[in-house]
């Protein structure tokens, strides 16, 4: 079926001994596929992912099928699913060729972890990169058909703002200094993890007060860090021209943001303002590209964080922009509607709709489980 030489040609294992790659490959199940066959269909339910070694995969978004991306030889497809904090399906996944593939699951995944294998930090921090990529172009999408308004204006202190800042010592977080621990374990990435690795790692992080009003992250800036919502809320916005904004989501306590910029060092993609009094943890961005810096558990831990953080975050996204071109497309082609398009209520990063999709014809995969 494959040839273990040809996988570790692949640029993504390169850096992994032939060994190693050996043991890891008895968790992956391969399979050859016909062309026109449906691998995944957005909306499903599904904890897999694909590496492809031969072939041409076609991956599509939206009621309207919309084809967004063409994948090939070395390229992975479904990661959102198998280490995001939803399995349901982000994408429908056709083959477009005769395609030779690798199959890893969740038992698969989890074979893997438990065997501490080296691939499992190749696969995450592949899927990192790939998950920023995907939300700094949903982002950019965002901004093209997106009308937005201008950012709201800090306003006075307030009655909320005086209050908190007397129970919270002046320094404007709201309410006392929280403790980080309580939150990273209620963290669905953490569940079921070693508490002595959670507390170690909770440890490192140091609470911030911001300031109701106070812009955490600045969109086209450059950024070397992330944060840890640990009270408040924040508003997530993408510039769409002028001085205009595209209101993203809105953030509560325990979410994980300005991910992507730490990932791939590009600019900040989107805007991120404090709404009410909040307190965050600083997340620096060396502790995500250099797992020296960290234990090897507390490294793997805020990496499972870090991925399910930006699976959710596209989720959402992808959401939004599918709302706002079935609003664009809804539109008078020569007279503009007098009401202005309205945005979908924000959900709670984590938690985005998501609706089932149609049942599709698809290739029975072989049932296969990794041993031991």
């Amino acid at each position: 079926m494959f040839d273990p030489a040809e996988v570790h040609r692949l640029p993504l294992f390169r850096s992994v001994s032939k060994a190693k790659l050996m043991e890891a490959l008895a968790a992956f199940m391969p399979s050859e596929v016909d062309p026109g066959q449906v691998l995944m269909v957005e909306g499903e339910a599904d904890r897999s992912m694909v590496l492809v070694l031969d072939g041409e995969l076609s991956v599509h978004i939206g009621r309207d099928n919309v084809e967004v991306a063409r994948m090939g030889r070395g390229e992975v497809v479904g990661e959102m699913a198998l280490f995001g904090v939803l399995d349901r399906r982000a994408a429908t996944v056709r083959t477009l060729s005769p395609c030779r593939l690798l199959i890893l699951d969740l038992s698969g995944l989890t074979f893997l972890r438990r065997k501490r294998s080296p691939v499992v930090t190749l696969l995450e921090e592949y899927a990192l990169v790939i998950m920023a990529r995907r939300l700094r172009q949903t982002n950019e999408r965002i901004g093209q058909v997106g009308q937005g308004e201008p950012l709201p204006q800090k306003a006075g202190v307030g009655l909320w703002g005086r209050v908190s800042s007397i129970f919270g010592g002046g320094r404007g977080g709201g309410g006392p200094t929280p403790d980080p621990l309580v939150f990273l374990v209620n963290l669905p990435a953490f569940r079921e993890q070693d508490p002595g690795s959670i507390a170690s790692l909770a440890a490192r992080l140091k609470p911030e007060a911001v300031p109701a009003g106070q812009v955490i992250v600045r969109e086209g800036e450059a950024g070397d860090r992330a944060w840890l919502l640990l009270s408040g809320q924040v508003q997530v916005y993408r510039s769409c021209g002028g001085d205009h904004h595209e209101r993203i989501a809105r953030l509560r306590e325990g979410s994980f943001f300005g991910l992507a910029s730490v990932v791939d060092g590009s600019p900040r993609s989107a805007t991120c303002l404090a709404e009410t009094p909040c307190w965050v943890a600083v997340v620096p961005g060396e502790w995500l590209r250099t797992s020296e810096l960290l234990e090897p558990h507390e490294a793997s831990l805020l990496r499972r964080g870090a991925l399910e953080a930006l699976a959710a975050q596209v989720r959402l996204a992808n959401a939004h922009v599918e709302h706002l071109e079935q609003q664009l497309a809804s539109r008078p082609t020569v007279e503009m509607s007098a009401s202005p398009m309205r945005p979908p209520a924000q959900p709670s990063v984590g938690l985005p709709p998501m609706g089932a999709a149609p049942a599709a014809p698809r290739p029975q995969l072989p049932p296969r489980r990794p041993k031991g």
